[in-house]
């Protein structure tokens, strides 16, 4: 991998305000925000070399086809379904009868350590947001100043979003032939993010009618066989909701939930990878040795590189990072430093708590607060560090300040794509958590 490192002739106070300008414009030319606020972007862009690519390719290509084999223990093993014991009570969530990929679209949320490695931290494969948003921001910073910076540099080009795209339609032309009319589908609208730019890339590039629908707008016709919105007959479904919010409200989505099981809609991606593999406890389900008998020697040996040691929050004996049983519990509280808890399943970062930023006290409380919640506790992995040159809104000076960055790998129907990058000056990494895009290039 290579970081653009810091430029005197380059970064001039000029150029920054120049390209300040010149990005916002272009973002804002193009329609594109976070639920009504503006994007940040960092002006320092991340450069992934060949070789590192091809790496990542390999590995993260391997972990995708480990989590499609997740959901299918899920739906055979009594034993994985009682580790997913939060969801038990929801058969109504899971079809069996889709058994082709059960993960359409999926993104990697990943730390490069300090020897170029890679720690899988989540899995997105609910709605992995960040695609579109890529796109643009590397093609307004191509219009900078900064663009010398990959001078004599081949980068790979690529479209995001219409990639994007293309693979919903790719997996809905499958068992289908007549053109979709595409419902993108959110709750109480939250998490609208790139949902405007989905329906203009659908009707520019693709000549596709879809809408932004609340789940509660769905209607289904039971001698028809056919799901509404207003009088479009959907037959495509893009889900962009929080897997929380929907079991919150899970009562209000019954003509939903019966156009799933009809098995006569495309869904993506499935309520099952929704589900079961977005929630960080399949992470858990991997990392811990009682269940590593469900795969093979090269799947154990790839988890134990790439995925961060995690556990359920629950009372129980496992194993430590050193391979000793302990109390969980008890490990925990020796190790605040070294451990960080997160809900199963909420998103940009909620309720994710550092053992290392609070005192013993509380730790301990958090701890036997949280047991048995919906909970996981994760190894604390350190995040990588990069320069980004700020301005000062009042003086419009700028000043070098350290970020802590991220990639995330992102994985249409299993197979490697593309990466983005994200920054912030805290350690929860989230554009949600008013963090910074960075342009992302790949060398061919």
């Amino acid at each position: 991998m290579i970081l653009a490192k810091e430029n005197k002739k380059i970064f001039t106070e000029e150029n920054i305000l120049s390209s300040k300008q010149i990005i916002e414009e272009y973002l804002f030319s193009n329609e594109l925000d976070l639920e009504g606020r503006i994007i940040n972007v960092g002006l320092v862009p991340i450069i992934l070399d060949k070789s590192f690519t091809r790496l990542m390719q390999e590995k993260l290509e391997k972990l995708s086809q480990i989590n499609e084999k997740v959901i299918s223990l899920f739906r055979t093993e009594d034993k994985v379904k009682e580790f997913f014991n939060l969801y038990s009570e929801y058969p109504q969530l899971f079809n069996k009868k889709i058994q082709s990929n059960m993960i359409s679209i999926s993104r990697f949320d990943i730390i490069i350590t300090k020897d170029y490695g890679l720690k899988v931290l989540e899995n997105n494969t609910c709605c992995p947001g960040g695609a579109f948003n890529n796109s643009f921001v590397k093609n307004a910073w191509l219009n900078t100043p900064f663009k010398d910076i990959l001078h004599e540099k081949n980068i790979k080009q690529i479209n995001e979003g219409n990639l994007f795209i293309s693979t919903l339609l790719e997996n809905y032309y499958i068992s289908n032939t007549n053109i979709p009319t595409v419902a993108l589908v959110n709750i109480n609208g939250i998490y609208t993010n790139e949902l405007k730019t989905m329906v203009k890339i659908f009707k520019d590039n693709f000549s596709i009618d879809a809408f932004v629908v609340d789940i509660k707008e769905l209607r289904w016709d039971k001698k028809l066989n056919k799901l509404y919105y207003k009088e479009n007959v959907i037959t495509l479904v893009y889900n962009k909701f929080s897997p929380t919010m929907f079991l919150e409200e899970l009562e209000n989505h019954s003509d939903y939930v019966t156009a799933y099981q009809s098995g006569t809609i495309s869904f993506f991606n499935s309520l099952d990878s929704i589900f079961i593999t977005e929630d960080k406890s399949s992470l858990a389900l991997l990392s811990d040795p009682q269940y590593h008998h469900y795969f093979k020697d090269d799947e154990i040996s790839l988890i134990k590189e790439i995925v961060p040691w995690t556990r359920k929050l629950i009372d129980c004996k496992t194993y430590t990072f050193e391979g000793e049983k302990s109390l969980l519990i008890d490990f925990a509280v020796k190790n605040k430093n070294e451990l960080v808890i997160k809900p199963n399943n909420k998103t940009r970062g909620q309720g994710i708590i550092f053992g290392k930023n609070i005192n013993e006290n509380a730790w301990k409380e958090i701890l036997e607060n949280r047991k048995n919640k919906g909970y996981v506790i994760q190894q604390f992995i350190e995040l990588p560090r990069i320069k980004l040159p700020i301005i000062d809104n009042e003086s419009t000076k700028f000043t070098w300040h350290d970020y802590y960055y991220g990639i995330e790998s992102y994985m249409f129907n299993n197979k490697y794509q593309f990466t983005t990058s994200r920054a912030s000056t805290t350690e929860i990494v989230n554009i949600g958590k008013e963090g910074l895009r960075l342009p992302c290039f790949s060398l061919e």
